[in-house]
């Protein structure tokens, strides 16, 4: 999303091609990290990561039809 501009973002649509627990919650660490600088704080509760296969996206605002 775009910060100054809360109506511009992407949706993307596809297929879920791998499924896997996120045991030691590294992958949603690693999500956190980047957006917040710390780890997930809530580290009582299972977690998954799915990996997709991007069928197709859409965008709105700013980023309409960009490639």
């Amino acid at each position: 999303m775009d910060p100054e501009n809360w109506i511009t973002h992407v949706s993307l649509q596809g297929r879920i091609v791998e499924l896997y627990d996120d045991r030691d919650l590294v992958d949603i660490d690693r999500i956190a990290t980047h957006y917040t600088g710390q780890q997930y704080r809530v580290r009582d509760r299972a977690r998954v990561t799915a990996l997709v296969d991007v069928e197709r996206w859409h965008g709105w605002g700013r980023i309409r039809g960009a490639t």
